[in-house]
């Protein structure tokens, strides 16, 4: 009977094996066809425990970095998670990791922060600071409202150094400038308009939050005798020194000056960013016109100034405002002149380019009558008059109007009447301007190249 069986199996194959191969190759594909098909249709979250553990566990090792919670060697780009569902942070090498304050040393991280909500981020720890993602003019970093925090930054004192490092190891260095109490859901701590490192101490309750501010320090170059160029209403560094031209003033009727020359007035501030005191005697400062003539200050002409000579010294963290004179040509014409500064025996040089135009008459007078800063401390508010004392008629553009502060200029809120303010001759016109509040205590409101200085305002 087996015989039989095997006969008619064999009879069976014979001339359609080919066929019953592959019948049986196609069976097999469509179940594994099936099989990929499962897979991919299976939930993200289904048997991937493995690789969900091993991205909890890098991001643990972040908060637990030696430099701002990141590894000693970090990847090339790390991604950090922002608040509130905010859109993610890409944190490069380029990030603030570490932040050193009279020898105390916090680590960064970096968060987002929703527009409209209150800042209040979580801290794992005092000695951990978060970083907002996206300052970089203006670095803004929260700390733990601690007594030791508290105690630190009532500390500071002018020319105090704090110091900013970067995950690639570039390190800033800031100067104390100023110390305020300001509402907690201000959001003026958030400003980019001047280079600088805001501190804000994050309270879990009450309205209000310290706030301390530190000015940038150029760093000085490596080549000693190398020249820094800016332009009127930049701030240069010299040394210790932060030179800032606020405005100048050509006096070409003037009847003290000599037959055949007038007067060219410099106004400047000097801020003294070190811990020791600077001898003003020998801060150096010359005029030069295109045609590479120098000349001399002139105690004379100085004396026409918006503000009185710089004798004595400056201490640290200390601010001055003062002008210098010079004697120049009545007929001098001239698209620009160049304010070169030196201090001591050093070879290194600012140069501050200063534009310039020949009258034959000041046609224009410039009065500010009043300045207030406003109930909710966010603006400040001018009124004014120009009178036009000239023969044509005068016009009063836009960017013949600004305030500035240590070589910040601020925003201009409001204006009336409205650009271009057109004075007939002989005739006066009022003026009201509004501007965002400077974040310091004095500032320059510059008019047809008229400066005031305004103090007071912190």
């Amino acid at each position: 009977m087996p015989e039989d069986r095997t006969s008619l199996f064999d009879s069976l194959l014979e001339g359609r094996r080919p066929i019953y191969i592959a019948v049986g190759v196609t069976i097999l594909g469509l179940i594994l066809l099936v099989v990929f098909a499962l897979l991919l249709l299976r939930s993200p979250d289904e048997g991937d425990g493995d690789q969900t553990a091993e991205a909890t566990a890098t991001l643990s090792e972040l908060d637990s970095g030696d430099i701002g919670g990141l590894p000693a060697t970090p990847p090339p780009d790390v991604v950090v998670l922002g608040i509130s569902n905010s859109a993610t942070v890409s944190v490069t090498l380029s990030t603030p990791a570490t932040l050193d304050i009279d020898g105390q040393r916090f680590t960064l991280r970096a968060e987002a922060v929703t527009t409209g909500e209150r800042w209040q981020p979580e801290l794992p720890n005092a000695a951990t600071a978060v970083w907002v993602y996206g300052t970089v003019v203006n670095y803004v970093i929260g700390l733990a409202d601690t007594a030791e925090a508290r105690a630190l930054l009532d500390g500071l004192t002018p020319g105090d150094l704090m110091s900013l490092t970067t995950r690639g190891g570039t390190a800033s260095q800031f100067t104390f400038a100023s110390r305020d109490i300001v509402p907690a859901a201000s959001a003026d701590v958030f400003a980019q308009n001047s280079p600088g490192l805001t501190l804000v101490l994050l309270g879990t309750e009450g309205e209000s939050r310290l706030v301390v501010r530190g000015r940038y320090v150029v760093p000085e170059t490596s080549n000693a005798s190398a020249s820094s160029v800016v332009e009127l209403g930049e701030t240069a560094q010299l040394d210790t020194l932060q030179l800032t031209v606020i405005g100048t003033t050509h006096l070409s009727n003037e009847p003290s000056a000599p037959p055949g020359f007038a007067f060219f007035l410099v106004d400047y501030e000097l801020l003294n960013v070190g811990q020791q005191q600077v001898e003003l005697s020998r801060l150096r400062l010359s005029l030069i016109d295109q045609f590479g003539n120098q000349y001399a200050v002139n105690a004379l002409a100085g004396q026409f100034g918006n503000h009185p000579l710089a004798t004595g010294t400056l201490g640290g963290g200390q601010l001055t405002a003062a002008t210098v004179g010079y004697q120049i040509p009545a007929s001098l014409s001239a698209p620009t002149l160049r304010l070169v500064a030196q201090y001591g025996d050093s070879p290194a040089k600012v140069e501050v380019n200063l534009p310039f135009s020949r009258s034959e008459t000041n046609a224009a007078v410039v009065t500010v009558l009043q300045a207030e800063v406003s109930l909710d401390g966010a603006s400040l508010a001018l009124q004014g008059q120009v009178t036009n004392l000239g023969s044509e008629q005068l016009v009063v553009t836009e960017q013949d109007v600004s305030l500035s502060s240590l070589g910040t200029v601020y925003l201009m809120f409001a204006n009336n009447p409205a650009f271009p303010w057109v004075v007939e001759a002989g005739q006066t016109i009022p003026f009201a301007l509004t501007f965002q509040r400077p974040q310091e205590s004095s500032a320059v409101l510059n008019v047809l190249n008229y400066p005031f200085q305004l103090n007071g305002l912190r």
